[in-house]
Order: C-alpha cells, then structure tokens, then sequence
C-alpha cells in the first residue's frame, strides 16, 4: 500500500511493526546531471546506458564516487577495466587496464588512492586518484573478495576469499603487512567495516555466516546466520546497523550493541537477485538496485527507512 502523502509504502500493518526497513518511494537526483530534468524519475538503465555507453559495468558502481572529487570509479569486467567517470560532464575520461575481473572497491581519502580487487586475477590495484593512474598491483594466491578501508587505524583490508584469510595494507607503503585467518568463516567475499571499533563484518557465503571480525585483535567476535546469495555489506555507524544484500530475496540486518555484542535482527524481503545496496549515513536511508519483479525484467532503484526501533 503507497500513501501518496509522505511517499512511503508498506506491505501490512503487521509486517511494518516488526520490521527495520520500510519502502520510502522517492527519486534522488543530482540537479546538475544534464541526463534529466529537475525532478524527473530517472530509471537506473537509463542512466547506465547515458553514461556508460558501450559497456558492461557491475550494479553497484553507482555507489563508488569520491564526491569531493566529483569522480566516479567503476569496475567493467566485462573489458576487464576500471573506468574513470567525470560527474561534471558525465563522460568516461579513463579505462584503465587492470587484472581479471575488476570488482569491489575502498578509499582512502588521506592517501588519495582507491583500492580496487581483481577477484579472478587475484590482485589488489592501487589507483592514484589525481592522476587517474594504476600506480601498483598486489598480487595473492587467493582469489580477492570486497575491501574495506578503517580510516581510524589508516589501513585497507582485503577478502581473501578462497584462502578464508583477511590481508592488512599499508596505504601509506601500498603494502601487504599481514594476513589473518578467519576461523569458521568459508568464502568471505562482502566486507564492511566500523572504523570508530576496528570491526569488520564479512558476509561468509560458503558457511553462511555474517561474521564479526576484530582487525585490533585478529579474531572472530561472533558468526550470525546469513542468507543465501551474500554479496554487497554496509554498515550505518549512526544506527549501527549492518545490512546484507542476497540474492535470494532478501536483505539481512544485524545490529550493533556495542563493540563486542552483535544479533542479527531480521531477514528483510526484496525480490530475488537484489545484490548490491548503499546506506545514505545521513538520512538512514537503503538503496537498494532491482533487476526483476517476480521473474520479470526491470531496472529501478528502491529506497528504504529503516526503523530505528531495534
């Protein structure tokens, strides 16, 4: 049911009580971008198709702009490159050539660089964001799921997704200082991480776990049971509140006690192959990108208020 007075929608009165997101039916538009009128509801295969043109580009880079630079970073694995979008003129300025499967990425904003995995290449690229150039790879003997940047302790951290390990990077050296184990955890591929704890929660898909994981101590801290279909994790530091994309159909939500109490909350349900999301930290708010409807084609965004009731 859509009340058209506040924009939101929900599914039953019952449903809305228990549950920390509800559907918010809104359009989020950048009044500069020259692909639309001010207001006009802009669909997410449009604004792929005007901005990258000729190629296949993953659901999430939507997500993946450093806003002061008014850049956009973007993994095409399809030519296996890492394309440089100019938000002001929405061009693609830069392809890169980079390893197998460009995917996941952090910044890190005191070093100017953007770490971007290769996951079927096994590598980590460092990318000077001023230049727009590759100014290293990493290489592993494991194939590299998503990274996260703690921008208290300064350090970049890699999935390691077969070798169920988690690497530490230097940023300031662009090297690998350690590799940590993480016990119980199978295919670690999502990370996020709470920079104020020096946590991170690594969505495990093979044992099907959200796992905690300690990057000031190297341990685990608590494994809570995941979805099938784990793939993009972020993490609301306001709310403390972690949400999980699976494809599925079905969003996971965990919450934050404290820095060492962690309980999952619900399985939030989406239409299947929701995989990808983003958190605005200042509204609260879920994006999350949808590509069918009950088996059928679409491409539209879906925003979400979380209940802040947990």
């Amino acid at each position: 049911m859509v009340d058209p007075a506040s924009g939101r929608a929900s599914f039953s009165e019952d449903t809305v009580a228990r549950s920390h997101l509800v559907l918010d039916i809104e359009t989020v538009l950048d009044p500069e971008l020259p692909i639309a009128e001010a207001g006009e509801v802009v669909p997410k295969e449009r604004l792929m198709r005007e901005v990258w043109t000729d190629t296949f580009v993953t659901d999430d880079v939507l997500t993946r702009s450093i806003s002061e630079l008014r850049k956009v970073f973007t993994s095409n694995w399809g030519e296996e490159k890492i394309g440089v979008v100019d938000l002001r003129s929405m061009t693609v300025v830069k392809r890169l050539p980079t390893a197998a499967k460009p995917n996941g990425s952090a910044y890190a904003p005191p070093f100017r660089k953007v770490y971007v995995v290769n996951t079927l290449g096994k590598a980590l690229t460092v990318i000077d964001v001023d230049k727009d150039e590759i100014i290293k790879t990493l290489k592993f003997n494991s194939e590299t799921g998503m990274p996260g940047y703690d921008s208290v302790a300064r350090r970049v951290y890699v999935n390691l997704r077969t070798t169920n390990e988690v690497a530490e990077i230097d940023p300031s050296t662009n090297s690998i200082v350690g590799r940590y184990p993480v016990s119980g955890c199978r295919y670690n591929h999502g990370m996020a991480v709470d920079s104020e704890h020096h946590r991170a929660f690594l969505l495990c898909g093979g044992s099907r776990t959200m796992t905690v994981f300690a990057l000031d101590s190297d341990r685990v801290i608590a494994s809570l049971p995941l979805a099938q279909g784990a793939d993009v994790v972020k993490f609301d530091a306001g709310l403390g509140r972690v949400y999980a994309a699976c494809s599925s159909g079905v969003i996971g939500v965990y919450q934050e006690d404290d820095a060492d109490h962690f309980r999952k909350l619900e399985d939030f349900p989406v239409q299947k192959l929701v995989h990808s999301l983003a958190v605005d930290t200042a509204t609260h708010r879920v994006y999350a990108p949808e590509q069918e409807e009950n088996g059928d084609p679409v491409a539209r965004m879906m925003v979400y208020e979380p209940n802040q009731k947990h």
